[in-house]
């Protein structure tokens, strides 16, 4: 009887080691899994960042080729310090806000403003806007002509009917990672000018979320006046420290033509 039970307990001490073996083994598996799942969520968070910096680079590449000739040298996606190296007259532009960006300013010599959209995490250019006024409706042919001459033909006329009564006219001109959007306001005899160089996916959201139409062929040279009451409470709105808003009365009708060739796609 003795010896049977020191069989029984060798049987259960075999049993026993055995099963910490096989956990151990199991352990064993289980860390070596992980850890083959961690260095496969490394390696691809490493190509995902290898992936984001090369579009970084596309885009300021695409983008730098689109900027106007006055500021050449400024791209999307670069950074607050290589902004401020080659435009180093810039401000803090406190009229502009959004959450999540910081604005930066700088007026150039004919008048034009410029507005430079940075995250506040990075500190890299998101968009540049290009503010200006053109002295009357007579200008704007030659404008688009000169656009057409510097990116080409535009690839989108759009109506865009904003909620406020500032109902404006856009031309797009659509590249691959960085656009371009050139949108008109019109009020009474002038016209105000936003050049937009952003993102082609942030180009595509403004439409959208503008409600914007694409314009019949027939429809072209007749561009939407603002309404009168809109301009005014935009005016009160900017203060007089905003020369780029002008209450004027607006001319006779909801459109204008400005002649044949304006811009058409």
């Amino acid at each position: 009887m003795r010896y049977a039970r020191y069989i029984w307990l060798l049987l259960a001490l075999i049993v026993v080691l055995g099963a910490v073996f096989l956990y151990r083994e199991h352990l064993a598996d289980e860390q070596e899994a992980m850890r083959a799942q961690a260095e496969a969520s490394a390696r691809r968070a490493q190509a995902a960042q290898e992936r984001a910096v090369e579009i970084v680079a596309a885009v300021e590449e695409e983008s730098r080729a689109l900027m106007p000739r006055l500021i050449a040298g400024v791209a999307i996606g670069m950074d607050e310090n290589e902004l401020r190296h080659v435009r180093p007259h810039l401000q803090a532009a406190h009229a502009a806000h959004e959450p999540g960006k910081d604005w930066l300013e700088e007026t150039l010599a004919n008048g034009a403003q410029i507005l430079y959209s940075l995250d506040q995490h990075s500190h890299r250019v998101l968009q540049v806007q290009v503010l200006s006024v053109l002295p009357s409706h007579d200008a704007i042919t030659p404008h688009l002509a000169a656009m057409n001459d510097q990116y080409g033909t535009p690839t989108g006329v759009w109506d865009c009917p904003a909620s406020d009564g500032l109902t404006t006219r856009r031309f797009t001109w659509r590249k691959n990672l960085a656009s371009l959007m050139d949108v008109f306001l019109i009020y009474g005899d002038r016209v105000s000018l936003t050049l937009y160089i952003a993102p082609t996916e942030t180009i595509a959201n403004s439409l959208a979320l503008s409600r914007c139409r694409p314009v019949a062929r027939e429809n072209l040279d007749s561009f939407p006046v603002a309404n009168p009451a809109a301009m005014r409470s935009r005016a009160e709105a900017a203060g007089p420290q905003n020369p780029r808003v002008v209450p004027q009365p607006s001319a006779p009708g909801r459109t204008i033509t400005v002649g044949a060739g304006s811009g058409h796609p």
